[in-house]
């Protein structure tokens, strides 16, 4: 660690000794309002001085540290974009894999309900024929036309052709996004979506107010009015 100057020193006593002073500082008349304005004078008087003891220091500092991070980004930048390179490949092949998975998944599922609904078909058309056979027409036109409810069949798992590589891990992200503003509005006033999903923009609130002053007026919100102390050094 770097031993602190002598000029450091000095105003980092300087400086620890005022909130103390102005604790005692009590304004009850003209005469102590003076004092307290006369203290908030120095007080900028001292931040100067600071400023003008620590900026070279952290101008220096900061300058070293520009410096290494711009080296380090040279350095860091090919990797990164390597990386980003080979992981959407690999993303990219993962998500083909999948689509073929659900795809075998779909038609595998797709031919074993056709496979249930001819032979349900098959066994309607034998027990018909044998009710006709019978002569009970009416529950064999009963059963031809009743309607086949969409058969419950079991398929095999299908496994993507994407090897699992120790370290490595693809998952699958979710994002939503916004792509109506006053309908999200209008769920949020209605209780039909929570209040957190809108952030106030407070920076436009604030100019708004220093705009408009007194006469700000938006449902919802109040202008707030604080004291600004200022002094020239």
């Amino acid at each position: 660690m770097t031993t602190p100057t002598a000029e450091i020193v000095e105003v980092e006593e300087k400086a620890l000794s005022l909130p103390a002073k102005a604790d005692r500082i009590q304004i009850t008349d003209t005469d102590t309002f003076k004092e307290a304005a006369e203290f908030t004078l120095t007080l900028r008087t001292i931040k100067k001085e600071i400023d003008n003891t620590f900026d070279p220091i952290c101008r220096k500092a900061f300058d070293a540290h520009k410096e290494a991070v711009a080296q380090k980004k040279k350095v860091m930048e090919p990797v990164e974009q390597a990386q980003k390179i080979i992981d959407r490949k690999i993303g990219d092949f993962h998500a083909e894999e999948e689509r073929k998975r659900k795809a075998e998944e779909d038609r595998l599922r797709k031919a074993a309900e056709e496979q249930a609904r001819k032979e349900e078909e098959d066994r309607r058309l034998e027990e018909a024929e044998r009710l006709s056979q019978e002569g009970n027409s009416e529950m064999a036109a009963a059963i031809l036309e009743a309607p086949i409810a969409p058969p419950v069949v079991v398929i095999p798992k299908i496994e993507t052709q994407a090897p699992k590589v120790e370290g490595l891990s693809v998952t699958k992200i979710y994002k939503a996004e916004v792509v109506s503003l006053p309908q999200l509005v209008q769920a949020v006033a209605q209780g039909r979506a929570p209040i957190g999903l809108l952030e106030v923009n407070q920076t436009a609130l604030n100019g708004m107010a220093r705009a408009l002053k007194e006469a700000f007026s938006v449902p919802g919100c109040r202008v707030v009015v604080e004291s600004s102390v200022r002094g020239k050094v």
